[in-house]
């Protein structure tokens, strides 16, 4: 994946650019956006380019993480205040934060198909998992907790459990899924 931007910081004229989309060595994807032929889609790519304030959250985390498919459409944080309904499109699901939520655990990660889009760690996703417990397949999180506790210990989703102020909540959960193996 190449960007406008990006060939502009190395020095490579526009009318370059032109020139490789009309010899097909490039493919234009969208607006200054641009990837080489033969390129694999890979749906984490438009949200990252388009939405910077976007964090990858919830199912589209997990998938990133490795421990689930990519499933349409991704899951992406925003901070509260970003008006997301401007955001059209199919394949981003946007949603708001509250600023301590946003802005704590975010990490550069690299996606399944090589590309590096801001998503949260793993235990702060866990955590924001069962924050937005609705939203998900209660058998999914059970097996993404046990997966992680199986490999992890407990003392990094209790710390942020009361960073982000629902540690209460997690002990319930944590207690819950124990009771049931």
């Amino acid at each position: 994946m190449l960007t406008s931007r990006m060939m502009d910081e190395h020095g490579i004229p526009r009318r370059e650019l032109a020139h490789l989309v009309q010899d097909g060595i490039l493919i234009k994807k969208d607006r200054g956006l641009y990837v080489v032929k033969g390129y694999t889609e890979d749906p984490f790519i438009y949200g990252a380019y388009h939405y910077s304030k976007g964090v990858y959250d919830l199912d589209a985390a997990m998938s990133i993480h490795g421990f689930t498919n990519v499933s349409l459409p991704l899951d992406m944080a925003f901070p509260q205040g970003t008006n997301t309904t401007q955001i059209h499109n199919p394949w981003i699901k946007p949603f708001t934060v509250n600023p301590l939520r946003y802005k704590n655990g975010v990490r550069k990660k690299r996606t399944p198909l090589k590309t590096y889009m801001c998503t949260y760690d793993l235990p702060t996703t866990l955590i924001h998992l069962i924050m937005r417990k609705n939203d998900i397949d209660p058998s999914k999180i059970k097996r993404w907790f046990n997966q992680y506790l199986s490999v992890y210990p407990s003392d990094e989703l209790y710390r942020i459990g009361k960073l982000l102020r629902c540690e209460s909540k997690l002990i319930h959960y944590l207690s819950q899924i124990q009771d049931h193996q």
